[in-house]
């Protein structure tokens, strides 16, 4: 190497050189993290776990309810249990059998009473019958089985035929111009078939058949106050 060249070496100003290729911190901290991968920062997994989960909340929930319901239920049979062994303890068949016919008797003289002063047939009273003989039985024999509608029935039925009867012989007795005690004296089964048969009309089978439904329901005791 010559001197020249020794002298050109020694006079390089080697802070300049550093200066110009001079790669700062930060350059060099922003190179790296540019060429470290990406990393996706997934949300940390909850690891704590509940003693009781939502769904046993639930499930004990409904336990509990479906529970006060069944309480609710059996202790609602309980009362009704009772509340029906107390209206069999207050049943009356005799007086109820009593108030019937007592109703019944009503029914056959004010419906006969009617008759004789309109001259008229109002077979459509039957329908009265049904309530009038029902209610009675119910007011005095308190009966809430079908025992006591099977008596309202019946009787029913008979003030209604017999009520009938009665108006239809008050009818022929003012048509010949006989006292009504003499016609009832000379009454005989021959003779009320026959009136039975010469009055008998398809609207009566109807008007019976609603008195006969009216005394059974009328006659049960309903309503457990």
């Amino acid at each position: 190497m010559s001197n020249r060249d020794f002298d050109e070496i020694h006079d390089y100003d080697y802070n300049k050189g550093f200066e110009e290729t001079d790669i700062t911190h930060n350059e060099i901290s922003a190179d790296n993290n540019l060429n470290k991968p990406s990393v996706i920062n997934e949300p940390e997994a909850d690891n704590s776990r509940s003693l009781f989960s939502t769904n046993g909340d639930n499930n004990a929930n409904a336990n509990v309810i479906d529970n006060e319901t069944a309480m609710n239920m059996i202790q609602g049979s309980a009362v009704n249990t009772i509340s029906i062994e107390e209206l069999r303890a207050q049943q009356n068949l005799p007086m109820g059998l009593v108030g019937g016919i007592l109703a019944s008797i009503l029914c056959i003289a004010v419906w006969s009473l009617i008759t004789v002063l309109t001259k008229y047939q109002i077979t459509y009273m039957a329908i009265g019958v049904g309530f009038a003989v029902g209610f009675s039985i119910q007011k005095l024999g308190k009966g809430i089985t079908p025992i006591y509608g099977v008596i309202g029935a019946i009787l029913s039925l008979l003030t209604c035929f017999i009520g009938n009867l009665i108006s239809s012989v008050c009818l022929i007795a003012d048509e010949v111009n006989i006292s009504y005690s003499e016609v009832f004296s000379s009454l005989d089964s021959d003779t009320i078939i026959m009136i039975v048969k010469e009055t008998f009309q398809f609207m009566d089978l109807v008007f019976y058949g609603i008195a006969i439904y009216t005394g059974y329901i009328c006659s049960i005791k309903s309503d457990p106050k």
